[in-house]
């Protein structure tokens, strides 16, 4: 029971401490409101107020991004719902590597937690992404794998496949490239399974996987077919996204090689299949420890793998690795313990202190990225809302924002009046439909207000036709140091 509560104990404190300094998007100490996370926040409020995903409001990532992010403002419309909710989340990813650390026989879980909490620190990037939700959906995946691994039972029981099904279709749910990792751990141990015969087992887990990805799936996907939004789905997760991937910003061989992302992405990788090696090794004769340490592998080279589908070095796109990282902390901490307990503890020490190295410059950076961003944006919110005042109130729900900063809708409380509400040039890059549809909109239906990015340069630069409507039919009504407020014209 002590051992119990002293875990818990660190657990709640490694994920306040991490949520106070580097969640810097929605964290009371800093809520710079960051720049994904405030359209995902602005997806959460649109889905509560009436908003069909894709149909009336649009973004590229799957469905449970919006459920994500509308579930803590049901109690909260503010962005401290949505970062109590990341604390938590990284609570129970703390319990849960705990628990995988108790399977494995560890007498310390803290250089494992220590290990993940350092690396996503490197590319939290301010928080409340995709990648982020999804670490912690793989987490379920791969301490199901685990707990294959060191159970006693001789056959895999229905959980494990069920549970791996339900990993898979969130990560699936959400962003299509974060299911790479648990598609790997999927296809080691299926083929495991063959391998060794075990076809009752193999059965099980076939059928329990398909059942836990229809318990994810389908509601979502009636929810959508219910109200028409299945074609418009398909296109913005997989279609859109597609394209938007192959937009070229840097090479991937530059990105590789030539830049901290690709050093970073190595860096994981390299740490999660040295460990798998050193377990392997050290315990030949553990046959499902050598399933599970290909598995490890193949999970960190499809981590790494997933960061390079994309043109764009964003880092939060190496969010994955840090689970690699983590697992290869778990396989060095047992190879060592099965040496001696001077040994473990003495690997234990070693690997909290490799920890801190990692840790304390991104914990600068971090702190150096929101300051500088809140020095930015300095009288942003304030004016906001100023600008915002002009509008009549029964008239605040004809609002578009055009090529705003994304956290413009969040402080204003906002909600976009029209599918496309944001970069919309930059939309336009990866599927030129995008421009010619908010073209159209503007002149067949257009907002009665519309709010600019003004007087600073963007780039791409404002599309020709747009720019002839706002010049033509729209008044300007009042403008500030960020944006300026535009009126339609009656006609």
């Amino acid at each position: 029971m002590v051992k119990r509560l002293a875990r818990i104990g660190i657990a709640a404190a490694l994920s306040l401490y991490f949520g106070l300094f580097f969640l810097t998007s929605n964290s009371p100490l800093f809520q710079t409101y960051g720049g994904d996370s405030a359209i995902f926040v602005t997806l959460g409020r649109s889905l509560l107020s009436g908003k069909v995903p894709y149909v009336d409001i649009f973004d590229h990532k799957g469905p449970m991004i919006f459920f994500i992010n509308a579930f803590p403002q049901l109690f909260s419309r503010t962005v401290t719902a949505v970062w109590v909710q990341e604390v938590v989340l990284f609570f129970l990813s703390m319990l849960l590597i705990a628990r995988m650390a108790d399977r494995m026989g560890l007498r310390f879980a803290l250089p494992a937690q220590m290990v993940y909490l350092a690396f996503v620190g490197l590319c939290i990037d301010g928080g409340n992404y995709t990648e982020e939700y999804c670490n912690f959906f793989t987490l379920l995946g791969l301490a199901t794998c685990v707990d294959y691994t060191f159970d006693s039972a001789p056959s895999a029981h229905w959980r494990h496949g069920l549970l791996l099904g339900l990993s898979f279709s969130l990560n699936l749910m959400t962003r299509l490239n974060n299911a790479l990792g648990v598609c790997a751990l999927t296809l080691v141990f299926t083929c495991a399974l063959g391998w060794r015969g075990d076809g009752k087992g193999l059965a099980r887990n076939v059928l329990s996987f398909l059942a836990g990805c229809a318990i994810v799936c389908g509601p979502i996907l009636i929810y959508l077919g219910l109200n028409g939004a299945l074609d418009a789905f398909y296109y913005a997760a997989f279609e859109h996204n597609l394209l938007y991937a192959g937009v070229k910003d840097q090479s991937r061989l530059h990105l590789l090689l030539e830049t901290a992302y690709g050093e970073r992405a190595a860096l994981a990788a390299g740490l999660g299949v040295l460990g798998a090696l050193a377990a392997a090794l050290t315990d030949r004769r553990n046959a499902r420890l050598r399933v599970l340490a290909i598995a490890l592998a193949a999970f960190a080279v499809a981590n790494a793998g997933g960061a390079f589908v994309s043109h764009k070095g964003y880092l939060h796109y190496l969010l994955p690795g840090a689970l690699s990282a983590m697992a290869g902390t778990l396989c060095l901490c047992r190879a060592f313990e099965r040496s001696s307990r001077q040994a473990g503890a003495l690997a234990a020490a070693t690997l909290c202190a490799y920890s801190l190295s990692v840790a304390r410059p991104a914990l600068r950076e971090a702190d150096a990225a929101a300051r500088e961003t809140l020095w930015a944006n300095q009288g942003f919110a304030q004016q906001s809302v100023e600008l915002v005042s002009h509008v009549p109130e029964d008239e605040r729900d004809d609002i578009l924002g055009y090529r705003v900063e994304h956290m413009w809708y969040v402080v204003t409380d906002v909600v976009p009046a029209r599918r496309i509400f944001f970069m919309q040039e930059v939309l336009g890059q990866a599927n030129p439909a995008i421009m010619d549809e908010v073209v159209d909109m503007m002149r067949n239906d257009p907002p009665k207000w519309i709010v600019q990015f003004y007087g600073r340069a963007f780039s791409p630069p404002y599309d020709a036709r747009v720019q002839e409507i706002f010049d033509t039919r729209y008044e300007v009504v009042a403008t500030n140091d960020f944006n300026q407020l535009l009126r339609l014209k009656d006609e």
